[in-house]
């Protein structure tokens, strides 16, 4: 429990640090992020239709975003910025667990913990308004659980890895081209 809590911190201080010292606005990394400060402006208006001329985007980041502005109000940009950091921290302990998991060495799961810790494009996208790091997070959280189900050969895990797969979805539904195997794996692990 010890490690977690110096993960968290570790990774929370880095991305923190990235953040403050590089300079980047929340918008000027990626174009869609003033179209999803756009389309959560119009979900506080009573506008639930997310439909964009090219495509539907996945719901989760246009309505959590109008929530974190319907509460946060003219501080919206700061709690949003800080709660992106912390899930992004979050998925950092869920990253080891996961590590601990695929590498059955802890020394190993400790290594590329730093390495993702330091990976570039994370860093890039955890102050940047869109839904990459929430999807990124979601991920990762559903593969420890995932994992964890099939080696406990628990259906209280597979549910819960299923919730958060049900959240990555939500976020990027391009990860539903993944689910067909889902089965499939479970199926060939018993």
């Amino acid at each position: 429990f010890k490690l977690e809590i110096i993960i968290f911190f570790f990774f929370f201080l880095t991305r923190f640090l990235f953040l403050k010292i590089s300079g980047f606005d929340n918008f000027e990394l990626q174009l869609d992020s003033y179209w999803y400060s756009e389309q959560s402006d119009e979900v506080l208006k009573g506008n639930f239709n997310l439909a964009r001329p090219l495509f539907i985007p996945a719901p989760f980041f246009s309505y959590f975003q109008a929530l974190v502005k319907f509460i946060f109000s003219s501080h919206w940009m700061s709690a949003l910025e800080n709660l992106q950091i912390l899930i992004s921290s979050i998925s950092g302990i869920f990253f080891y667990k996961l590590s601990i998991l695929l590498f059955k060495e802890k020394q190993t799961a400790i290594l590329s913990t730093i390495l993702f810790c330091f990976y570039p494009v994370t860093l890039w996208w955890v102050g940047t308004f869109a839904q990459e790091i929430w999807f990124q997070s979601f991920l990762i959280i559903f593969f420890y659980y995932f994992m964890r189900s099939l080696e406990e050969n628990s259906l209280k895990l597979l549910v819960i890895s299923a919730i958060f797969f049900s959240l990555t979805f939500l976020t990027k539904s391009h990860i539903l081209l993944f689910s067909v195997f889902i089965p499939l794996i479970i199926l060939v692990k018993r």
